[in-house]
C-alpha cells in the first residue's frame, strides 16, 4: 500500500476516533466506503472485462 493510501486512510480514522459517536462514526463509516468502493467498483469492472473475453 502506497503512503498516501496510508495516509486517506488514517487521517480519517485518526479524526473519526478522537471523539466517537455515532454520528462522527458513521460520517466517517460513509466518507471511507464511498471513497473506496469507487476504487473497488473499478477493479471489479475491469475484472468482469478481462473475464469475458477468456470466455470468446
Amino acid at each position: 500500500m502506497s503512503a498516501i493510501n496510508t495516509a486517506h486512510g488514517v487521517a480519517p480514522l485518526i479524526a473519526g476516533f478522537s471523539f466517537i459517536n455515532p454520528q462522527n462514526m458513521c460520517l466517517f463509516a460513509k466518507e471511507w466506503r464511498d471513497g473506496h468502493l469507487f476504487i473497488n467498483l473499478q477493479i471489479t469492472a475491469y475484472v468482469n472485462y478481462r473475464q469475458r473475453l477468456k470466455k470468446l
